[in-house]
């Protein structure tokens, strides 16, 4: 109970609300509850494996096309909020945007890692945190300013919160320590279980009209257990609005509980348990949740809201660990998928619009595993770490990419690709070597398997000028940003934007590539540099040179050619190269008998 104290007091309003149910679950059990903060717009971690699947349609019995007066006629509060939600989607003003697949942002991932150790000799290791959270790239802030802030707004808070915790978990396990190293316990301090709290945000649908995240939370704080804690929260894309339940049901919260707990109890029957007192379970769920009764987790009258989130397949109401049941009894995920007619059309997905998501594939060496009845990865032992090829089996299909593999790679960067016209591949990121990770591209169309060839992405963070740097992701397979090496002025870093190409390869369309990092700091011109004049990204055609003494920073490539360079004055200048292979030469001549600052690395 002590534990249970604590954390109540380091919740802030946010997580009142979502975790409600958690305690009172616990309370009932005669459970403590392990230190953890986790709010429903930040903190997330590595959670236990769903469970569910989209169950039966409703009967028509049920009524799940209920008119908009039926659904008036429902006894609680919420009922009206459906019925005014339901009389305002009869507008076009008040319908899911949806923008084009090629216009929608590209999406980044921002993390921040940390480890604590004890002050002894023993530097035992006490903690570990971990935190990420998605937001827009820079590039696009302005295209979608509404959705950017809100993902600022969002990491601002997380991030906040994550620090706060950190401290105080770490806190905790210094106490923890010392008590172990002053008792006669059965072990000593060199067998501390270390505490942790890991948190990451997954995108689980990102397409024209739905971003949706679930962000995950794993911690152990010296308790009986780990504790796993999900939280979603899904925004249109368009206008940066947060997605309520209500908006996407066609039914009202009575009918929607009876159908969710007809599924609840078909999932507690599979797992040979009983789903016990369900009514007075979701009684307290509520779409539009009382506020004065959102604090009092522990009275029997509180309310709290469903936890949802998109994904490809539907719409999925979760319940955490202690929610509905025992820890033992673990978390539930009831799919509604997009067939069914419960689901509001705006929400659903658009047709042709294709998608990138992880995947978990298995991966075996030596073909060792036997009866594998699910696409899986094998690879050579050839007595090191890595393999020289990778072999993808689907059923009775496979077929071998001779590529370096290092398996610990391989289980952590596993794309499934779904094109707009029903193709589908497979991207695995195999190896990673100074900075330039290796993915092979396999080719699952029809259930076939064929071994296409392998791209290369340097894993170098992007908007590294900014307050938040960090990793493209991977949603949309009409923007797939790809980051490369280029040399010529120095080392620096270009941003390429490809889709799936008729193979399954990333393949661009651009001319020209915007330098996102450049290594040197101040490139001086000191020998006149033969140029052009660009005007809005064009070559006018104007010959000319670039003064001596005139500091000029890359802003854009064609890796080929090219550089364009930002002069202190402001004015843009072409810079054509006799090679842009490394060192770099203008007229045949090195770049650094031209400019002073220029710094190579790799």
């Amino acid at each position: 109970m002590r534990g249970l104290l604590r954390m109540r007091k380091r919740l802030n309003k946010h997580i009142k609300k979502i975790v409600a149910p958690v305690f009172a679950a616990a309370l009932l059990a005669g459970c403590s509850m392990p230190d953890m903060s986790l709010t429903k717009d930040s903190f997330e971690g590595d959670s236990e494996e769903m469970i569910g699947d989209a169950g039966e349609s409703l009967s028509a019995d049920e009524n799940i096309d209920a008119t908009k007066e039926d659904k008036g006629t429902s006894s609680d509060s919420s009922a009206d909020a459906s019925t005014v939600a339901d009389e305002d989607s009869d507008t076009d003003d008040n319908k899911v945007p949806v923008t084009d697949i090629a216009d929608i942002p590209i999406y980044k991932v921002i993390g921040r890692y940390d480890t604590r150790r004890s002050d002894d000799d023993n530097k035992t290791l006490l903690l570990t945190t971990s935190f990420s959270s998605v937001m827009i790239i820079d590039d696009y802030k302005d295209e979608y300013p509404k959705l950017y802030e809100v993902l600022r707004q969002r990491a601002d808070e997380g991030l906040e919160t994550y620090t706060s915790d950190s401290e105080s978990m770490y806190s905790e396990a210094v106490e923890h320590y010392e008590s172990i190293k002053d008792s006669e316990s059965p072990y000593n301090e060199d067998e501390f279980p270390s505490y942790y709290n890991d948190a990451c945000d997954k995108v689980t649908r990102s397409d024209s009209r739905i971003l949706s995240i679930v962000s995950e939370n794993d911690s152990y704080a010296g308790g009986a257990h780990p504790y796993h804690y999900m939280v979603g929260v899904s925004f249109i894309v368009a206008t940066g609005e947060t997605i309520a339940l209500s908006d996407v049901l066609t039914v009202s919260e009575d009918e929607f509980k009876k159908e969710l707990k007809g599924r609840l109890e078909q999932q507690f029957e599979e797992r040979g348990s009983t789903f016990v007192n369900p009514d007075d379970y979701l009684s307290h769920y509520k779409f539009s949740p009382d506020p004065d009764k959102m604090d009092d987790y522990t009275g029997e009258d509180y309310e709290t809201d469903f936890n949802f989130y998109f994904a490809y397949d539907g719409v999925h109401v979760f319940f955490n660990a202690y929610e509905i049941a025992s820890y033992a009894e673990g978390s539930f995920d009831v799919c509604f998928s997009y067939d069914e007619s419960l689901i509001n059309d705006d929400y659903k997905l658009v047709d042709g619009t294709g998608y990138m998501e992880p995947d978990d594939i298995a991966s075996y060496k030596d073909a060792t595993y036997k009866g594998a009845d699910k696409m899986h990865f094998e690879y050579q032992d050839e007595g090191g770490t890595y393999s020289s090829s990778l072999t993808l089996v689907n059923g009775d299909c496979r077929d071998t990419l001779d590529v370096d593999v290092d398996p610990t790679i391989l289980e952590r960067g596993v794309y499934h690709v779904y094109t707009g016209d029903g193709r589908e591949y497979i991207y695995a990121m195999c190896d990673d070597v100074n900075d330039m990770e290796v993915f092979a591209v396999f080719d699952i169309t029809g259930g076939k398997v064929k071994a296409v060839d392998c791209f290369y992405r340097d894993g170098v963070w992007i908007d590294i000028d900014g307050d938040y740097e960090g990793s493209a992701i991977w949603t949309n397979p009409e923007k797939i940003l790809l980051t490369n090496y280029g040399v010529g002025l120095g080392t620096f870093t270009y941003l390429t934007i490809c889709h799936v190409g008729d193979d399954g390869m990333p393949v661009t369309d651009d001319e020209a590539y915007a330098i996102d990092e450049v290594v040197s700091d101040e490139i001086t011109v000191t020998m006149a540099v033969p140029a052009n004049i660009v005007e809005n990204g064009e070559d006018t055609g104007k010959e000319t040179t670039i003064p001596v003494g005139t500091v000029v920073v890359p802003i854009r490539c064609d890796d080929n050619s090219y550089i364009d360079v930002e002069a202190d004055d402001g004015t843009i200048y072409r810079i054509y190269f006799s090679s842009l292979e490394y060192p770099g030469y203008i007229n045949n001549k090195e770049v650094t008998e031209y400019f002073s600052g220029i710094v190579y690395v790799g």
